[in-house]
């Protein structure tokens, strides 16, 4: 007879409200007749603003993007991946996911690439990077299906990740790589674990998540502060004129 297991889920909120608000001042900024000269009033990732102090530019280039397919893309990643990631860790997070891995790609742009740049991309390469280790650690429980989940995601990364260096396409990999680096790191300290409880029908039997300590949380914000500390060293080098 089949067994199944009842996974802890919580419903979907915050990819909703980061997709509306993506795609809101998408649309805003299309109304703007200079395109061009918006970008750089509306917060993309610009060295020499950061250098000058507007640091907020970090995190205010990863709600802007270019072209339409830009802006498309990035937001059926988003919807597809955050959606699930979302439903297995929890609002809370999936957020502190989205959020430092975000902030993690803006930084490894701006220590490794001059040139300007907007999108979502290092936050989205996060949530990728997360829902790997998610089927990675839980794989006991998903058998062949997570393990292939798994493998499924190791291919996509590496397949975008070789289009990035491929120079196809005008693709910050920096800031793809420095996203994917934090959310990997973040996804694995707030990772649910699961052990197996009590059998709630003939075959379905209930799943615990056993990783609740705030210990969690306290390893997120301490990778949280590396990330900053990587921006201060990364802008120190800068203006002494060590890096472009």
């Amino acid at each position: 007879m089949r067994s199944w297991f009842r996974i802890p889920l919580e419903r979907p909120i915050i990819t909703y409200v980061i997709l509306a608000v993506l795609v809101g001042i998408y649309g805003a900024m299309m109304l703007s007749p200079r395109l061009q000269e918006e970008f750089l009033r509306w917060g993309a990732k610009d060295n020499y603003e950061i250098m000058r102090g507007e640091w907020w530019r970090l995190l205010t280039a990863t709600l802007l993007h270019g072209p339409l397919i830009h802006m498309f893309l990035n937001g059926y990643a988003l919807f597809v991946i955050g959606l699930d990631l979302e439903g297995f860790f929890g609002r809370a997070r999936f957020a502190a996911i989205y959020f430092v891995s975000a902030l993690g790609g803006s930084v490894a742009s701006f220590a490794f690439s001059s040139s300007p740049g907007v999108g979502a991309s290092g936050a989205i390469f996060g949530l990728v990077g997360a829902l790997g280790v998610y089927f990675g650690l839980n794989r006991f429980l998903f058998g062949k299906m997570g393990q292939a989940q798994f493998w499924n995601i190791i291919v996509v990364i590496l397949i975008n990740v070789g289009i990035g260096f491929s120079g196809i396409f005008p693709i910050d990999n920096s800031a793809h790589l420095g996203g994917l680096v934090v959310g990997v790191a973040v996804g694995f300290v707030l990772c649910p674990r699961y052990t197996l409880g009590t059998w709630v029908a003939a075959n379905v039997r209930e799943v615990k998540n056993v990783n609740r300590s705030a210990l969690a949380w306290i390893a997120t914000a301490l990778i949280a502060v590396d990330v900053v500390l990587a921006f201060f060293v990364a802008l120190q080098l800068a203006l002494a004129g060590i890096r472009a």
